[in-house]
């Protein structure tokens, strides 16, 4: 992030700069007296016999030594959503679908025999050295105890190739999504039905290419909008019912580009899309003409933000006191966070949800409060420090793996009450001796490799990682799945263009990406879906597809620039090259309100 970025909304969100630092990577990042008080309030105290009246000693959080970006790329490194492998389970040996590829030596068992009573996270314990480091023996520990193979709760039915799903049926390729039937290819969404390419909306029934929306019913690419029937390209609207590559109104029936027209007219022009589809290039056709309709006709906002207090950056929704937070629904007073809803006070966070506090350097929490330096807690989960996937209950852990229910443990061993709070403080001081104190988890002992991971999304291999360096910081893995057990290998481009001519065989071959060469399947659900909207069959990989869609979203970047109407000083994802007209909030308003 550029310096004058972080001190424009410094100066907004009457914070102080107290000092300036500069990271590893040679990015200077500021530390403000709202972040002191944050890191002082959190300290965790312990007792000591040499304390003061209170007969408690405070281990004060030192402010950070990397910059924001630097910190979310090594929490980062540490969640594997989309890489899926076959491979055995280590406790039953039956073949199951995992997060780890089995070139791994990791002990991996299906999710319903890790959550059964059949092994002990207790047996593996390991008694503190304080001749070693800190990371040295966790990473030992994280050798020995059995991981779950994915992420799956509440009665999930056929949904074996899916990862951080809930309570959903017949589902294939989805990460992160809940209360979903017959859905593919979706991401971070809620209550999905026979879609497909569903991100970060809600309540969307039979329909493709969904993005930031809710209620979206038989519609094709829709943004930011919602209460959608029957339309098709459709960004910034409500209430809409038979529209076509519209944007900014609401309230109307049968539009094109904006204006009314008979329902005879839209039939037409539905007829027309309906040729175009069947072209080789179908998609890049009328994704130009939307963009270029959009670019003719409107300006973008500086930001997309609705009801927000004191609060910077993008994709922000009902959000107070917050800077440098994307991706954020119903918080407050956080800073440096993405992909969150429902937080408090929380400091360097990504992937955390529902009634979350008190958290700093931490990734995936779910309804848990105190909680530091740790990935994977959940379900009410208190006092938990420099731990992975700990959850029920849990509390007062320190470096432990894979808990449920339990308290007063040190790297998986349990103690009483008094033993805990005596050795804690102990294992403090030498964890400063070898500067490991408060500092989050090496990306060298992430149970993944980099490009298996979230990290290689939104920071490539090749740009702040040392990959191209003589000591590389990162692992990259080679591994690749073996190729499908299928009656036919077809290039893409050699697949029919219109989806009535695709047979029925098409399910029992693997098609090859046209970009990446990458082999992929067509499942029964989805050639159904293709064949009742008359849209042809991909050409490219769903991992491909998926990285286009992202490439195509504002980066999460901040840039200074003016507003096009009023010249007004703003901060803005789309910098000042950008050949968009882009306004500040209420030139924005005024314009298209």
């Amino acid at each position: 992030m550029d310096k004058k970025v972080y001190e424009y909304i410094t100066k907004q969100s009457w914070e102080k700069i107290m000092q300036w630092k500069k990271c590893s990577c040679w990015e200077e990042f500021p530390i403000t007296d709202k972040d002191i008080a944050f890191y002082e309030k959190i300290s965790p105290t312990f007792p000591s016999p040499d304390s003061a009246e209170s007969g408690l000693t405070r281990y004060l959080i030192p402010t950070p030594n990397l910059c924001p970006d630097c910190r979310q790329q090594r929490r980062l490194s540490f969640r594997n959503e989309r890489k899926l492998y076959k491979r055995k389970c280590d406790l039953s040996g039956k073949d199951i679908i995992s997060l780890y590829s089995p070139d791994k030596t990791y002990k991996v068992y299906e999710q319903s025999e890790w959550w059964s009573d059949k092994w002990d996270p207790l047996k593996y314990w390991k008694d503190f050295d304080f001749s070693r480091s800190f990371f040295e023996q966790f990473d030992e520990l994280m050798q020995v105890v059995p991981r779950i193979a994915l992420n799956a709760w509440n009665d999930n039915e056929n949904c074996d190739y899916n990862n951080y799903i809930s309570g959903s049926k017949n589902c294939y390729l989805n990460f992160w999504i809940s209360n979903s039937e017959n859905t593919l290819y979706s991401m971070q969404s809620s209550s999905i039905t026979d879609s497909l390419e569903v991100y970060n909306s809600s309540n969307v029934r039979n329909s493709w290419y969904v993005e930031y929306s809710s209620t979206i019913t038989n519609s094709l690419f829709v943004w930011n909008s919602n209460n959608i029937v029957e339309s098709l390209f459709i960004k910034w609207c409500e209430n809409v019912t038979n529209w076509m590559f519209c944007a900014n109104i609401s309230n109307q029936k049968y539009v094109f580009k904006n204006k009314e027209i008979s329902k005879d007219e839209f039939e037409k022009k539905l007829e027309e899309v309906k040729k175009v589809l069947k072209l080789k290039n179908w998609l890049d056709i009328l994704t130009r003409e939307f963009e270029q309709f959009l670019k003719d006709n409107f300006p973008v906002k500086n930001l997309n933000n609705s009801n927000v207090e004191n609060s910077f950056w993008n994709n922000l929704s009902g959000v107070k006191d917050c800077k440098f937070c994307f991706s954020t629904d119903n918080s407050s007073s956080s800073n440096y966070i993405a992909d969150v809803f429902w937080i408090n006070d929380c400091w360097d966070c990504n992937l955390i949800w529902n009634w979350a506090s008190n958290l700093f350097d931490v990734i995936n929490v779910f309804w848990s409060s105190n909680v530091y330096f740790s990935e994977s807690v959940f379900e009410g989960s208190n006092n938990i420090f420099y731990s992975q996937n700990c959850t029920n209950w849990s509390s007062d852990l320190f470096w432990c793996i894979w808990l449920k229910s339990k308290k007063y443990c040190i790297l998986n061993k349990q103690y009483t009450k008094e033993e805990y709070e005596t050795l804690v403080p102990k294992i403090i001081e030498h964890m400063k001796i070898k500067n490991e104190w408060w500092e989050f988890f090496p990306s060298s002992t992430s149970p993944f490799w980099y490009n298996e991971t979230l990290a290689d999304e939104y920071y490539p291999a090749t740009i702040k990682t040392g990959l191209n360096s003589s000591r590389p910081v990162f692992k990259i893995s080679t591994y690749e799945n073996p190729k499908p057990e299928v009656s036919k290998i077809i290039p893409a481009s050699k697949l029919p263009d219109d989806i009535f001519s695709i047979p029925d065989d098409i399910l029992n071959w693997a098609i090859e990406c046209e970009t990446s060469n990458k082999l992929f399947r067509i499942t029964k659900i989805e050639l159904a879906f293709y064949r009742k909207h008359g849209l042809p069959i991909p050409k490219k990989h769903p991992d491909i597809r998926h990285l286009d869609r992202m490439n195509n979203r504002a980066k999460r970047e901040l840039f200074i620039r003016n507003c096009d109407k009023c010249w007004v000083e703003m901060v803005s994802v789309y910098n000042k090259d950008s050949n968009l007209n882009v306004f500040c909030e209420a030139c924005y308003n005024e314009e298209i309100y």
